[in-house]
């Protein structure tokens, strides 16, 4: 973006623009305009293409595992007489 202003600044606007030449400079501002909203939504995306993580990271993350829960419920729980 910042390269942006500093073409724009230093270059269309004293080449294209004063000379009268609009259209030209209308199309390098949309061009750039163009770059730069494409390189903000790849970088946006880059966490797309990333492989989901290996099931041993996430043993570290999750280091107590849920309870299992069984089928019969008379082991699982147990009432006090």
């Amino acid at each position: 973006m910042l390269v942006f202003l500093y073409l724009n600044y230093y270059l269309f606007i004293p080449r294209l623009y004063f000379s009268q030449k609009y259209l030209l400079y209308v199309f390098a501002i949309l061009l750039c305009f163009t770059l730069v909203l494409a390189m903000i939504v790849l970088a946006d995306r880059q966490d797309f293409f990333r492989q989901p993580p290996s099931f041993s990271a996430i043993e570290h993350v999750h280091p107590n595992p849920p309870p299992s829960y069984n089928a019969d419920s008379s082991q699982s729980f147990r009432t006090t007489q």
